[in-house]
């Protein structure tokens, strides 16, 4: 088996891959990072809303805002890794935010797990996925959480395949390994599945932005419900963009990730090698 490199570069060439505009999917010149930040925006807005005293407990306040914008800031550091093609990275940050809505779940049901969130020195114990499960009496382990563990935060085969391949030959002795160190473009149904998943845990987010109601007399239901129901249709739209892409066979979006990969090479190829420094030590 030989060991191939699609798209050899240096450490620091990848790490400016990722300051560069990602590629989402899209028709008609719209992306699905457009389509994803509209549908993202009410639940920002509904988060720069909340302001003045808390309504029980400074620590549920925390709590309960915190996971909100955390979760959300994971969402789009996820997405960003998404379209830049590190999918296995991008499960691993998206996970933590399936487990914020179970902490919000948590909190509004019991106010006092939210000080002792605050308090505890041993949130790793009190608080791990399958305690706080366990504490909402829902079962311990849920095939999404699973999902995005064997596909991002442990190193399991379903997320070696989000990043290498094994091509055979004509010869059952004759194969190559694609392990790739940086981007990767696996199959066009990969990545509209990572971007689904990102707008399906966007939507169970905005389902429990509905708590801030009771952490903050700036948010009530009727309020939290007009950003929900915008940010759904908004994910409703962009889901129907990927269906597009799925039915299309997938070669749309195959051709825009090769010219993206093409561009990163043009790029790269661009970058003058520094000039050797001719400074002698005194």
């Amino acid at each position: 088996m030989a060991f191939i490199q699609p798209s050899p570069a240096s450490i620091r060439e990848l790490l400016g891959d990722l300051d560069a505009a990602g590629v989402g999917v899209g028709v008609d010149g719209v992306s699905i990072l457009d389509d994803f930040s509209a549908a993202a925006e009410p639940l920002l807005e509904l988060l720069r809303s909340v302001s003045g005293p808390s309504l029980t407990s400074d620590s549920l306040t925390l709590a309960i805002c915190h996971m909100l914008a955390r979760a959300t800031t994971d969402l789009l550091a996820g997405v960003h890794l998404i379209s830049h093609l590190y999918l296995p990275q991008a499960y691993t940050v998206l996970r933590p935010v399936y487990e914020a809505i179970d902490l919000v779940e948590l909190f509004a049901k019991d106010p006092q797990q939210a000080d002792l969130w605050v308090s505890t020195d041993k949130t790793f114990r009190e608080f791990t996925p399958s305690a706080v499960r366990k504490k909402l009496g829902v079962a311990r382990s849920t095939a999404v959480h699973d999902h995005f563990t064997e596909h991002g935060t442990h190193p399991r085969l379903p997320g070696a395949r989000l990043s290498g391949a094994v091509t055979e030959g004509p010869y059952q002795t004759d194969s190559n390994l694609y392990l790739a160190v940086g981007p990767f473009a696996p199959s066009s149904g990969a990545i509209v599945a990572a971007y689904v998943n990102a707008l399906v845990a966007l939507g169970s987010l905005s389902a429990r932005a509905r708590h801030l109601d009771v952490a903050t007399a700036s948010v009530d239901v009727p309020a939290w419900l007009a950003k929900h129901i915008d940010v759904i249709r908004r994910i409703t739209h962009a889901l129907r963009t990927l269906e597009t892409q799925l039915l299309a066979g997938g070669t749309v979006l195959s051709t825009q990730y090769a010219d993206y990969l093409a561009s990163l090479e043009q790029m790269r190829a661009s970058i003058a090698p520094p000039a050797a420094s001719t400074a002698q030590e005194t």
